[in-house]
This record gives structure tokens, C-alpha cells and sequence, in this order.
């Protein structure tokens, strides 16, 4: 069972004289800042001098720091310290008229996250995360954050967290860029509001441990560049906004993006997105959106640099899916010919794994899943080893999951069979060719979540599907 280290409290404030360990409390106060700590002694001028206290404990005691900074504290040209060990120290900042509460730079307005009018900025000039690993609320006004302990090689980090955190710069128009460079570790960035400017990015400089970025909730604004794109990581973001970043997230990295927002038009648009990452398979994984929109759409759309898998409104099965907008829908997957992709062998163009829906479903007894495909007259019938789809449910005696797939041989070389006709009724689409997969469970399961994955690996098509899948 994990050890839970007693709580120590240090409290940071601007004008703080304290420099020993005479500023540790064992609890956290309560109240105004001007009755909870009259004293000046009582507190810490900037983060380094709570850290070099915190720093004199690392190899002796054991403590869960916590290090609580006022709303209007203010620190110019922050000095860092380097740390020997990698411990959890937070820096969160709290409400100078009531220091047991939290205070926060961000706030929602308009459904759109916003910077608080007139709140102070705590950090001004580079910053160096050493020693601290969480930041709430933090305002910083910074032209370089730095992730890093560079005395710890080989040593593994953990994750670094940023939540409702401002950044920007605004000595000039450059914005504000973040590196990473330690062994093994995630940055996380939680309901955050980052101005990258003209020329911020996001870099890891350790090629052989690149550093693990997160985004989820947060605003990510910019202006036109020359260079255009930053995003030089592997990078996975989540429910975020990118509306006003009129330049490319991505540059030779390759990135996941789920439930965002994009510019409905130019640099910064999703499609430009994907012309920014033509090197992206030479490196990880290619590029992927799923669920996200325009700034003026309302359609969701799930694309990859080889491909494009995107909701389509005017094509779908008459007794097919339904979106959260009401609209009738179906999934237009589209695949490259074969001279216009890397991989001009047939026999190399694979596809990647691309989410198609979940349900839920009692797989208890033996369960049938049927899913409906469309193609334009004229199109040539899939085969089982040219389009197919694999499905995961809950087993009934353990955690495994238990997987079906309609996938046959891939071997191109083999014929293959030819997925059933279809009676089913389209809408949008003239004398379309029609086609269905089923998958039938063969293990025994569970009711629970059963997710849905299709795959193609045919160039050259376009292929309509519909995610409402039918279960008998």
C-alpha cells in the first residue's frame, strides 16, 4: 500500500522575508492573507525560496508539499532550482481575501474560455518547472517554459499538470513556446488558455524520450506566422479550442484531436491541418480528428492524413444513425488512388483504425451486429479482406475484453469474398451499390459498452457507412 506523506504548507507572497524552514505549517490557514499571515517573516518572497527550503527535506523527511501563492503575488526573472529528486510539489494559487480557496486566471463566458479582466500576473520572465510538478491558476507572462530537471538523466518524471492556467507574453507579439527536454514524462495542460503569438511552439528537444504533451479543455490562440506551424511533438488534445490559431498545430509530429474546435477557413483550418504533417508517418502515428468541427460547422468529422472519414448529412441510410442535432447522417469514408499516397504498392496501403460508434449491449446470449455500406453506382463490391470491422465487449468472468472481426485474409493475393447485398434504403445517393458486414459474438459476455473500429484497404474509394448498427 503507497505511503501518504503528512501535509506541509509554505505560502508565497511578494514582500515575503522568510527564508528558513520557520514558514513550514502543518496546516493550511484560513482567512484574509493580511490576518492569516500579518507577518511578513510568516511568508516567501517567490517560488525559489519556498523551493530551496523544500529542497533541504528531499533526501531526509517525507512530505506532500504545498506551496499556496496569493493572487496578487508578482515575481520578475523568476530564479530556478534544480532538484536531486523528483518529488510532487504543488504550487497552486489561492484568493488573497480568503487563502482556503483557489483562485483562477481562466473563467467560461460566452461558452468560450476567457482570462479573467484584471487579474494579476504571478510570474513574469522564463520559467523552469525543477522541483514543482503541479500549477494551478497560475498567470504567467513568460516568453519560455521550461520543463525540465537536468540534473535527473535517466530518471523518470512523471507527469507535469497545468490547470486553469494562463500563458502569454507581452513584452512582444512572439507568444510563448514550451520545451521539454527530461527522461519519460507527460505534460498535461487542463482548462488552460496558452497565446503561442507569432512564433510559440511546443518542442521536446530528447528525440529518443520524447516527451508525452496533453491538452484537454484549453483555448490555444496565435497569429499568422511565416513559420507557420507549432506543434513540433506528439501531442493529444481533447475538447480544446483553436478557433482564433490561424496557423497549423502540427509540424513532422503527429497529434490526436477529439471533440475541437478549428478556424473554419485557412492556415488553421482542420484540412490545413492535415497538409502540415506530410512527414508524420516517417515519425509516429499519422494525424487524427474525431468529433471535431469548424468554427461555423456543426458536423463532426474524424480524418487522417492518409484518408478522410467525415459525417455527411446529404448521403445515409433512411433508418440509419441520428446526430445530437437531430440530422440523419452517415460516415463518408474516402481513401486516396493509389499514385497519390506514399504507399503506391497496393499491397502496402493499410489503413488506420478508425472509431465508428458504441453502444450498449447485453452480450449475455450469442448477439448479431449488422452494419450497413453505400458507394456510388458504378463502384466495384467490397470484398471481406478490402473493408472490415472489429468489435470489442465485455467478457462475463473477467476484465479482457473479447474481440470479433469481419476480416479475412489480407493477402492481396487472395480473392476474397464478396460482402452481402444489401435491400436496405438510401437516401442522397442514386442506384448506389449496397452492402453490409455482420459480426456474431463467440464468446460468452456481459452487458456493457461494445466499441466498433472499421478499417479499409482498397485505394481509390469512397464508401458510405452507417454507424447505427442493428443487433439481433
Amino acid at each position: 500500500m503507497a505511503t501518504a506523506y503528512p501535509k506541509r504548507y509554505l505560502y508565497v507572497k511578494s514582500g515575503g522575508t522568510c527564508t528558513t524552514n520557520s514558514g513550514i505549517n502543518t496546516s493550511p490557514l484560513s482567512g484574509s492573507w493580511s490576518s492569516a499571515l500579518p507577518s511578513t517573516s510568516s511568508y516567501y518572497n517567490n517560488l525559489y525560496a519556498a523551493a530551496l527550503v523544500i529542497h533541504g527535506y528531499l533526501n531526509t523527511d517525507e512530505y506532500d508539499w504545498w506551496v499556496l501563492v496569493s493572487s496578487s503575488h508578482y515575481e520578475s526573472n523568476p530564479t530556478y532550482l534544480n532538484s536531486t529528486r523528483a518529488y510532487s510539489t504543488r504550487a497552486i494559487v489561492v484568493d488573497d481575501l480568503a487563502i482556503e480557496n483557489g483562485d483562477s486566471p481562466v473563467e467560461w463566458a460566452s461558452n468560450q474560455l476567457s482570462v479573467v479582466t484584471g487579474k494579476n500576473k504571478n510570474i513574469k520572465g522564463n520559467f523552469y518547472t525543477p522541483l514543482f510538478r503541479s500549477f494551478y491558476g497560475m498567470y504567467f507572462d513568460s516568453q519560455y517554459i521550461y520543463i525540465r530537471r537536468q540534473d535527473l538523466a535517466n530518471t523518470p518524471l512523471g507527469i507535469v499538470e497545468f490547470v486553469d492556467c494562463v500563458f502569454s507574453y507581452t513584452t512582444s507579439d512572439n507568444g510563448v513556446t514550451f520545451s521539454s527536454d527530461p527522461y519519460w514524462i507527460m505534460v498535461r495542460f487542463v482548462n488552460c488558455i496558452i497565446d503561442l503569438g507569432y512564433v510559440g511552439y511546443f518542442t521536446s528537444s530528447n528525440n529518443a524520450f520524447p516527451t508525452a504533451w496533453e491538452f484537454i479543455g484549453c483555448k490555444i490562440q496565435g497569429s499568422s506566422s511565416a513559420t507557420d506551424h507549432c506543434c513540433f511533438v506528439n501531442a493529444r488534445f481533447i475538447g480544446c479550442d483553436f478557433s482564433d490559431l490561424p496557423r497549423s498545430i502540427l509540424e513532422n509530429a503527429s497529434g490526436y484531436f477529439e471533440k475541437c474546435i478549428f478556424p473554419s477557413t485557412g492556415y488553421g483550418a482542420m484540412s490545413y491541418q492535415l497538409s502540415a504533417c506530410t512527414q508524420s508517418f516517417d515519425i509516429f502515428l499519422p494525424p487524427t480528428f474525431i468529433d471535431c468541427v469548424s468554427a461555423s460547422s456543426s458536423v463532426s468529422a474524424r480524418v487522417n492524413r492518409e484518408i478522410s472519414f467525415v459525417s455527411d448529412t446529404s448521403v445515409y441510410l433512411s433508418s440509419g444513425a441520428v446526430d445530437q442535432y437531430g440530422n440523419n447522417f452517415s460516415y463518408k469514408l474516402v481513401t486516396p488512388s493509389e499514385n497519390s499516397t506514399p504507399y503506391a504498392d497496393i499491397n502496402l496501403f493499410k489503413s488506420p483504425r478508425l472509431k465508428l460508434c458504441e453502444i450498449v449491449c447485453d452480450t449475455s446470449s450469442t448477439k448479431t451486429f449488422t452494419i450497413e455500406i453505400a458507394q456510388p453506382s458504378g463502384s466495384t463490391v467490397f470484398k471481406a479482406n478490402e473493408l472490415y470491422i472489429e468489435a470489442m465487449y465485455p467478457d462475463d468472468t473477467s476484465y479482457k475484453g473479447n474481440f470479433i472481426t469481419t476480416r479475412e485474409s489480407l493477402s492481396f493475393s487472395a480473392t476474397g469474398t464478396t460482402l452481402p447485398t444489401s435491400s436496405a434504403t438510401w437516401t442522397g445517393i442514386t442506384s448506389p451499390v449496397k452492402q453490409y458486414l455482420t459480426l456474431t459474438t463467440t464468446t460468452t459476455g456481459r452487458e456493457g459498452l461494445v466499441s466498433f473500429w472499421v478499417y479499409v484497404y482498397r485505394p481509390g474509394s469512397t464508401v458510405y457507412i452507417d454507424p447505427e448498427v442493428t443487433v439481433t
